[in-house]
């Protein structure tokens, strides 16, 4: 009887966090069948301070997105971090965000998911750049120009959401000599 019980609240549990599979807190965030090449797709994410950013709209100056979609691709991000958190501070019309990418999942999973990183991340400004998105994850790569998920992808976005540059894997001294001037080049 108790596993019966056990596997009924299992499977509601599962229902729960696969309801409303294409939206975040009433937003639509399915990509464009075509979306343009080279420019990241119009989606919704939160911050883990629970503020709204709408791509491409809301990009200003240039962008460092680096897109991770595991959690155990936070160790190549964070070999990214110091570097970039570095350049931010010298280059004041610079913005990194982390985009931690995932499929579409309900509004329950996607609340539980930002909870668990929330909880894992006190930094304030960690928080202010960690943007989680719910979407298409092969859609919004193919928007970008990324060909995998194995790593992790960097791009140098301008502020209509052009992708200047890009590259993938974790931090070497020739990628952020390119990163650099690619930024400076977007400005």
């Amino acid at each position: 009887m108790i596993a019966i019980v056990a596997l009924a609240l299992v499977l509601i549990g599962a229902r729960v966090l696969t309801v409303g599979t294409s939206r975040y807190r009433g937003l639509d965030n399915a990509i464009p069948t075509e979306p343009v090449p080279g420019r990241v797709p119009t989606v919704t994410g939160f911050d883990l301070h629970r503020n709204r950013l709408d791509l491409p709209g809301d990009l200003r100056g240039a962008t460092v997105a680096v897109v991770a979609y595991t959690q155990r691709q936070q160790l190549d991000v964070d070999t990214w971090l110091p570097y970039l958190i570095d350049l931010e501070r010298r280059v004041p019309e610079l913005t990194v965000y982390e985009f931690p990418t995932v499929p579409p999942m309900g509004v329950a999973g996607q609340e539980y998911l930002d909870g668990v990183m929330r909880a894992g991340i006190r930094d304030p400004g960690a928080r202010s750049r960690t943007v989680t998105l719910y979407v298409d994850v092969a859609a919004f790569n193919a928007a970008l120009g990324f060909s995998s998920t194995s790593s992790i992808n960097l791009a140098v976005l301008d502020d209509a959401g052009a992708v200047r540059w890009s590259t993938s894997g974790r931090y070497s001294d020739p990628a952020a000599t390119a990163l650099e001037q690619a930024v400076l080049d977007t400005l």
